[in-house]
C-alpha cells in the first residue's frame, strides 16, 4: 500500500488515508503517542487527505452507524482507486474496517449521498494484508517497491510503539517475500474481487530493451 500512496505524489495524483482507530486498547503507550505516530507516517507518505476516527479500538463493529460514518468522507473525496484490508486478515478490527470500506463506498456511490445528484463509483477496488496469519493466500498482483524502498521504511519507523510487538521486522519480510517473487529485492501484494482492466497490451508484452 505504502508504495502507491508515495508514488502517486509523484506523478501528480492525490492520495488520503482514513485511520479508523486511535489505538487505545494496546497498552503499550498513551492513546495520544498513536495519535502522533499515525500522523507522523501519514506526512511521511506525503498524503493530501488525512483523517483518524474514533471507533472503538479491538471492538469495531459492522453496523449502518459505521457505515454512515465512513460515507461522507468517502463521498468528499471520491477516489478511482480504494485500497482497503483483507476481509480475510488476522486482526478482527482489519476484518470489520474491510467489509465496512465496502459496504460504505457502494452506498457512498449512490445519488442520494451525492451534492450534484451524480453516481459515482471507483474504478478499482484493492485489498492488502496486515497479518497474513489467517490469509494463506497470494497475492493478485505484486507491485515493486525498491525505488521507494527508503520512504517506507521512514513510515514504519514513524509508529515506534508497536516495534515492541516485531511489526516492522514482520514488514521487511513480507517485503522481501513479495518482492522474491516477482524478481525484486522488496514487493507490496494486492488483492482483487474483480478482474484487473488492461487497456494497454504492451503492460502484458513488453518490448525489448534495445
Amino acid at each position: 500500500m505504502r508504495r502507491i500512496v508515495i508514488i502517486n505524489p509523484q506523478n501528480g495524483l492525490q492520495t488520503g488515508m482514513i485511520i479508523c482507530t486511535r489505538g487505545e486498547s494496546g497498552g503499550y503507550v498513551s492513546t495520544e503517542t498513536r495519535m502522533a505516530e499515525a500522523e507522523a507516517g501519514a506526512k511521511a507518505l506525503h498524503v493530501d487527505y488525512f483523517q483518524q476516527l474514533d471507533f472503538p479500538d479491538a471492538g469495531i463493529e459492522v453496523n449502518t452507524a459505521n457505515i454512515e460514518r465512513l460515507i461522507p468522507l468517502i463521498r468528499a473525496c471520491a477516489p478511482r482507486t480504494v485500497i482497503t484490508l483483507h476481509p480475510t486478515d488476522y486482526h478482527p478490527d482489519h476484518q470489520a474496517v474491510s467489509l465496512l470500506v465496502d459496504r460504505a463506498v457502494f452506498v457512498a456511490g449512490l445519488k442520494k449521498h451525492s451534492s450534484d445528484g451524480s453516481d459515482w463509483h471507483p474504478t478499482r477496488t484493492l485489498y492488502f494484508t496486515g497479518n497474513r496469519r489467517t490469509n494463506r493466500m497470494q497475492p493478485d498482483m505484486i507491485l515493486a517497491i525498491d525505488d521507494v524502498w527508503q520512504e517506507k521504511l521512514q513510515a514504519i519507523g514513524a509508529h515506534k510503539s508497536q516495534h515492541v510487538l516485531g511489526y516492522k521486522q514482520h514488514v521487511i519480510q513480507r517485503s522481501l517475500q513479495y518482492g522474491a517473487l516477482v524478481g525484486t529485492q522488496y514487493g507490496e501484494g494486492f488483492y482483487f474481487k474483480q478482474p484487473l482492466t488492461i487497456a494497454a497490451i504492451r503492460i502484458l508484452f513488453p518490448t525489448r530493451k534495445k
